[in-house]
């Protein structure tokens, strides 16, 4: 479905946000399945056991230091988005005024019975709470479409939608590729684990019109926002959400409850980052339980071998660090032989934008 309007139901104070045309969808580039990332430095300088690391981890340690990295990081985060006339305060202000009506989706969609794993309740993405709390889901969307607006920084004019259109497009044109290049089975049923606010779901919905698509995460506040933006059949920006084809669960992508064999693939988009290494594992391992012969599971997010993150001015990667707590986990983390390990075959790593890589796989027939 195209985009045509930035929405103009966010209001300030009773002033609409500036309704803004969105061109059409771009031309992108067409990427080989066999176009890999090429080899470079494994991962960034300020990641693992080099000097540069330790400092940052030490200064992140001490608490008067994470407070204001972690008040840094958001306002920086904020102004960014602001800048690229993305309306975070009044995306904010206009959910505050849905509470109740979220307070009452949160109760509909949360399962009583879900356990939080203990990295799940410490604090990250400069929240205390981590995802646990209205304010991240709140925040979760502007930011969203900050981070993809931050891939191309540089490009004159660029609109925060073309910008999230481009990410995950291409992204998305690069897993069709590979499953016919690899003859994997055909979407019916997909599962798009750690989904937040429902952007990474609706983009999926779209690119697979035809699929039953389900968005799980563990924070039943993303959750509740990404059941809004349903009810409303739109979103920032004007994404509009797939009423007829799209569910959202509430659950653990560890171990989802879902039936053996009951999906054709997996799609996870920017979880991997925020998880230690025993997770992953199981989330591999869960991906290849739920999977049906054939099907194909992809993983979107940070490119350890992007010149772009590995070239970060220190006091940005000082900033992520302190929001990210996994991020030497994961940039030291070997993805491609846990997959592997799991079972999967025909496991590839393809650099998405300058920022990013996704990696896919898929379950033997």
């Amino acid at each position: 479905m195209n985009l045509r309007h930035v929405s103009t139901c966010l209001r300030n104070g009773g002033a609409s946000v500036p309704s803004l045309t969105v061109p059409p969808r771009q031309q992108r580039k067409t990427y080989a399945v066999s176009e890999k990332i090429e080899p470079g430095s494994d991962r960034p300088d300020w990641t693992g056991d080099t000097v540069i690391s330790k400092a940052v981890n030490l200064a992140i340690e001490t608490p008067l230091i994470f407070n204001l990295l972690k008040l840094g990081a958001r306002q920086q985060m904020k102004a960014t988005a602001e800048n690229s006339d993305i309306a975070w305060s009044s995306c904010v202000k206009a959910l505050e005024s849905d509470l109740s009506r979220l307070q009452r989706l949160f109760e509909e969609v949360e399962d009583k019975e879900v356990e939080y794993p203990d990295y799940f309740t410490k604090p990250f993405h400069g929240y205390d709470e981590g995802n646990m709390n209205w304010l991240a889901a709140f925040e979760a969307e502007p930011a969203t479409y900050s981070m993809a607006m931050r891939v191309w920084k540089d490009e004159v004019g660029l609109q925060p939608v073309v910008a999230q259109d481009r990410l995950r497009d291409t992204a998305f044109d690069m897993v069709k590729g590979y499953m016919e290049e690899c003859d994997c089975r055909d979407i019916e049923r997909i599962l798009d684990i750690g989904c937040s606010v429902g952007v990474s779901t609706t983009y999926v919905a779209r690119s697979w019109p035809k699929a039953s698509v389900v968005g799980m995460d563990l924070s039943p506040y993303m959750l509740s926002v990404a059941l809004l933006r349903k009810q409303q059949g739109g979103a920032l920006f004007g994404l509009q959400h797939e009423k007829e084809n799209v569910t959202y669960v509430h659950g653990n992508a560890e171990h989802t409850k879902f039936d053996s064999e009951s999906f054709d693939a997996v799609s996870c988009q920017f979880l991997l980052h925020e998880l230690p290494p025993e997770p992953t594992r199981a989330i591999a391992e869960e991906c290849m339980r739920i999977l049906r012969p054939g099907g194909t599971c992809f993983f979107l997010d940070n490119n350890p071998k992007s010149a772009v993150i590995q070239n970060l001015p220190a006091p940005l990667f000082t900033l992520m660090k302190s929001t990210e707590p996994h991020s030497d986990e994961y940039y030291a983390f070997d993805t491609e032989a846990c997959l592997r390990q799991a079972g999967f075959e025909h496991v590839r790593t393809l650099e998405s934008d300058p920022r990013h890589r996704l990696i896919l796989a898929t379950k033997k027939k």
